[in-house]
């Protein structure tokens, strides 16, 4: 195993949170399967959610040592409150999820 080290996410790691958490949830993950979220389902919602709760510092990353490649991620949020609907039409409706994400290799 890797070592890796923490840090708390900031705007310039939305992209790679992003993708790595939206591969990692319309894939394997049970909850996302049994609904149906795709790609870019997902996406989208991280796109929704991921500026405000990164801006908060409730993100926190694991990146390898050797690389800074992101190998995971830990979100925390209340989910209990749905963010803000966006006036889009083609607006996901995604379920909230506790999001956590590692390694897509």
């Amino acid at each position: 195993m890797e070592p890796v080290h923490y840090c708390v996410a900031r705007p310039p790691d939305e992209e790679q949170i992003i993708l790595l958490l939206a591969n990692v949830f319309s894939q394997p993950e049970p909850p996302s399967v049994a609904v149906g979220l795709s790609f870019r389902d997902m996406e989208q919602y991280l796109q929704l959610v991921a500026p405000r709760i990164i801006q908060e510092g409730l993100m926190v990353l694991a990146r390898s040592i050797e690389t800074g490649e992101l190998a995971g991620v830990f979100l925390t949020d209340d989910f209990a409150c749905p963010p803000a609907r966006r006036s889009r039409p083609d607006q996901p409706q995604v379920s909230a999820h506790i999001v956590y994400g590692g390694d897509t290799r």
